[in-house]
């Protein structure tokens, strides 16, 4: 803090306790009652304890310490946005502590000012209080305080008893509450009231593993909030939120504004899946004419992530049709209904390309199908020709193998040397077996040549 007078701030014995018997408790803590007897013997919070700091005017005074050490608290006391137990707090040389309502509200309109990582809550206020507690400092009326506060809640995988307390702060539907603990749901959109519950789910294409991340997102949208439960890492909302803080024409719109900054966000988000799919799907195209055995699978699991992805972009364009078609019944912003109708024109866009992959898919898988189914014929030509020929040279061998038998099985029978043979008496017994060898082998010849088998 710098003082533009020149005087400073000086901070002389303060002390916090945090109860509701903290005055009574001072005495004690003087005493060197510890942090932990004051607590376990009074069930008292020491948050501060006889605090001494002087801050010369025109300089930057950094207060360092551990989490938990009191430095926000400390801070908070020289605006007495938390009240001191006791102390002084000088700021020109008067004491802040003994200021009434009204000095204190000039004080710090004028003369002070503060920011705690971009914003603070404070703990004794509830969550609206917090949210138009920038217009209270200003004196707006209680009613314009609530009509021109917004309210944005992001919440990541919160369980039951964390949403509970939020929902009811709210007052949300039973049913969106349920869907939103649960998850898991298919991208829609319901009215409870006055209240917009909105469901959409994001996909991420992740290039190395050539695979699609699919998200879950809840939106509440109510006339002064908006409610965020993300179930997983997209979409990511860090840069919706920038956008929204670098755009305050866009802002001041409301509620409606972040939606369709949402929205905007995750149709976007498709731009990257389209263009990582139609890749994946001519890389498919290619290993199909190259006869990839591998491919029919690649096939299977992007078939797959297409089919996913067109559950999270096909229900859009009737969500967004119900949007548009609530324009003039709930009286939309005419600049946010432009914005709004480009956002359905990029996803019936995106739509189209999902419906077209799914297609193509198709058409590959049966041209692959009929590929294989080729290429299968071939392979039973190739063996059917071979067993052919196989079978031919079986019967060359046979035929051969009997024309051989033929002479042998004569040989064999008068060389068996028996004593009563008249055969082998006679002159012409040797011509004989000669002659019948050469018979029945050339007629055995002719009969398998007729046949075909020589």
């Amino acid at each position: 803090m710098a003082d533009r007078v020149g005087h400073g701030v000086e901070i002389k014995h303060l002390y916090k306790i945090f109860g509701d018997r903290a005055a009574g408790l001072v005495e004690a803590v003087k005493g060197g009652m510890s942090k932990t007897a004051l607590m376990e013997q009074h069930s008292h919070v020491l948050g501060l304890k006889d605090i001494n700091i002087s801050m010369s005017g025109g300089c930057i005074q950094v207060i360092m310490g551990l989490s938990g050490s009191g430095k926000s608290t400390l801070i908070r006391h020289i605006n007495r946005l938390i009240e001191p137990t006791v102390g002084e707090v000088l700021v020109d040389g008067i004491d802040v502590v003994k200021m009434n309502k009204a000095d204190l509200m000039q004080f710090r309109r004028h003369q002070t000012a503060m920011v705690f990582q971009k914003f603070a809550l404070l703990p004794h206020r509830t969550v609206l209080e917090n949210t138009v507690y920038g217009l209270e400092v200003q004196g707006a009326p209680r009613k314009r305080q609530v009509e021109n506060a917004m309210l944005w809640i992001g919440l990541f995988r919160p369980t039951e008893a964390q949403f509970r307390p939020v929902a009811e702060e709210f007052g949300l539907h039973e049913l969106a509450v349920e869907d939103a603990i649960v998850a898991h749901q298919r991208p829609k959109i319901e009215r409870y009231g006055d209240t917009l519950f909105v469901v959409l789910r994001a996909a991420t294409y992740i290039d190395p593993d050539e695979e699609v991340e699919f998200g879950e997102i809840h939106v509440f949208v109510g006339s002064n909030f908006i409610l965020t439960v993300r179930h997983s890492r997209t979409p990511d909302l860090a840069v919706v939120r920038h956008r929204m803080e670098a755009s305050p024409e866009l802002l001041a719109l409301g509620p409606e504004a972040v939606l369709y900054a949402i929205l905007d966000s995750v149709v976007d988000g498709f731009a990257p899946v389209v263009a990582g799919l139609d890749k994946d799907i001519d890389e498919i195209e290619a290993e199909v004419f190259r006869g990839d055995p591998g491919v029919s699978r690649r096939i299977y699991e992007l078939s797959g992530e297409v089919i996913e992805f067109q559950r999270s972009t096909r229900p859009l364009h009737g969500m967004l049709d119900a949007l548009v078609g609530g324009f003039e019944k709930y009286g939309t912003n005419e600049e946010l209904q432009r914005y709004l109708r480009d956002v359905a024109d990029h996803a019936t866009t995106v739509t189209e390309r999902v419906a077209g992959f799914r297609q193509s898919l198709s058409d590959i898988l049966t041209v692959n199908a009929t590929l294989v189914n080729q290429a299968q014929n071939e392979e039973v030509k190739r063996l059917t020709e071979a067993s052919f020929a196989q079978n031919e040279e079986v019967k060359r061998i046979s035929a051969w193998a009997a024309i051989i038998f033929a002479p042998t099985l004569v040989g064999t029978i008068y060389g068996m040397n028996f004593t009563n043979m008249p055969e082998l008496g006679w002159d012409l017994g040797y011509p004989f077996a000669i002659g019948l060898m050469i018979v029945i082998s050339v007629g055995l010849w002719l009969i398998f040549r007729r046949r075909g088998w020589l």
